[in-house]
């Protein structure tokens, strides 16, 4: 009993301290910066909590992450690190239709959405690349992307990101927005 009260503890504090943060520099700059923003994000996606930290590019030479994002899973919030090529991608969201939106800043919002999947507890990859492309287009509306161009971002990073998909990240999504069996 002893140890779920102190990690129920540990939870709370670290929730506090994410929320402390948060609070604290929009109290401090007036408005929320790219990883709060997209911490509200990806929690309203995944529905679960989470905490989205962008790297500096110096760590993103010295100690390179596999991919634009990773999510520590087993903690919570869960904390997803975001490169910061990726971050400075997901700073603003473009305002102009999705065909001139830039290959990394397509890529940014499905990377974004994938890790979403993990906050949620998927953590078989082919399901998180699945999840991503259902929950692309939501994640741009949360964020204030309008839903035409967000539905044709999520509809980009199928064609021209999860197409070239191999390995772990494919698989069956069953019935996506799509169409039925895989996306492909």
């Amino acid at each position: 009993m002893k140890t779920v009260k102190r990690a129920a503890l540990t939870v709370v504090t670290a929730l506090l301290a994410a929320a402390a943060t948060i609070g604290v520099a929009y109290a401090v700059t007036g408005q929320a910066t790219t990883a709060q923003r997209l911490s509200v994000a990806v929690t309203q996606i995944a529905g679960s909590p989470a905490v989205v930290t962008c790297r500096e590019r110096w760590r993103d030479v010295l100690a390179p992450i596999p991919g634009p994002a990773r999510t520590q899973m087993g903690v919570r919030p869960a904390v997803v690190e975001v490169t910061a090529a990726t971050c400075a991608h997901a700073t603003s969201w473009p305002t102009t239709p999705a065909s001139s939106w830039p290959a990394g800043t397509v890529l940014a919002a499905g990377a974004l959405a994938h890790e979403s999947a993990h906050v949620a507890g998927i953590r078989d990859e082919a399901q998180a690349e699945c999840f991503a492309l259902e929950k692309i287009a939501e994640l741009l509306q949360f964020d204030g992307v309008a839903v035409s161009t967000a539905v044709d971002i999520q509809q980009r990073y199928r064609d021209e990101f999860y197409s070239q998909q191999t390995g772990d990240y494919v698989g069956s999504c069953g019935s996506l927005v799509f169409g039925s069996g895989n996306p492909r």
